[in-house]
């Protein structure tokens, strides 16, 4: 089951919940249990960019590659901050996660995906990581992250 959200959640302000997940890359390594490349952006032709035009609607998509050898649920989290650090969007998404199969040795990959489009040009950072969920939640991944220039 796939859940998106945008909102806000257990009445926590985009302020708390952007404190709770600010967290550097390096302190989720240990605690790792998922291997995310960086976010990367496509078209609505699926073709991969990397600059787009002011209003054009993309999907940010993050792959998540399970390494553990049971599935696992997760909450993918997105953010895209503009240049000046702020955040123009937060959205999230839960999944299970497949395990990785111990014979071919492959992980168990997931891939989620956020509809966006930036209002003005600039350069924006997008960040990915997942957590367990909003729950006491516990870091899964790396926090990886993209750049985008809208033009």
């Amino acid at each position: 089951m796939l859940k998106l959200g945008y909102s806000l959640v257990n009445g926590l302000s985009v302020a708390a919940i952007i404190t709770m997940f600010n967290f550097s890359p390096s302190a989720a390594a240990e605690q790792s249990a998922y291997m995310p490349p960086p976010p990367y952006f496509v078209n609505l032709q699926g073709e991969t960019i990397t600059a787009i035009e002011s209003g054009q609607q993309i999907m940010i998509m993050n792959k998540f590659e399970n390494l553990e050898l049971t599935p696992r649920d997760y909450l993918g989290i997105i953010e895209v901050r503009n240049s000046q650090g702020v955040t123009m969007l937060l959205a999230w998404q839960t999944s299970t996660m497949p395990a990785a199969n111990a014979r071919t040795g492959e992980y168990g990959e997931n891939t989620i995906g956020i509809s966006w489009s930036a209002a003005k040009p600039g350069n924006y950072l997008v960040r990915a990581f997942a957590v367990t969920g909003f729950e006491n939640p516990k870091i899964l991944s790396e926090v990886r992250q993209s750049e985008i220039i809208v033009k």
